[in-house]
């Protein structure tokens, strides 16, 4: 299965997963819906499943060594060769769309920045990002 057709096939794979949980579960607050950490959760995990045993996942990983920058969720494949980028937003605020350009600057520049984010991916997972064949900017 080609990667595109992974990110497909997960993102249908969560939607499945919601309705599972939305048949007798109402977890939303007020009229915010769901947080973006749940989102980010339930498309990370299905991610995984598409990608098989050794696909590697991480919620609010580190940019920087400093801490100030993070991504929502990163997730990769040395048997795919990807790494998945994933930033979550809700659209029920219009200023969201805004953050939502702006993360996605956030991974482009940060990612031409390759140094500072290499060492950290390779000293986390073993493995130098840049030899990873595809890239990927998500948002759910």
């Amino acid at each position: 299965m080609e990667n595109i057709q992974l990110v497909h096939s997960a993102l249908y794979e969560m939607g499945k997963r919601y309705e599972i949980i939305l048949e007798n579960f109402k977890p939303s607050r007020k009229n915010i819906g769901f947080t973006e950490q749940n989102m980010v959760h339930n498309y990370m995990n299905a991610l995984v499943k598409k990608l098989g045993d050794d696909a590697i996942e991480w919620a609010e990983f580190p940019w920087r060594k400093d801490g100030r920058l993070h991504i929502d969720g990163i997730v990769f494949s040395k048997k795919h060769s990807c790494i998945f980028y994933i930033e979550a937003k809700r659209f029920n605020i219009s200023k969201q769309v805004e953050k939502l350009n702006q993360d996605i600057k956030k991974i482009d520049t940060f990612y031409k920045d390759k140094k500072e984010f290499s060492e950290r991916f390779k000293h986390h997972f073993g493995e130098n990002p840049t030899d990873l064949q595809a890239l990927y900017g998500f948002a759910c």
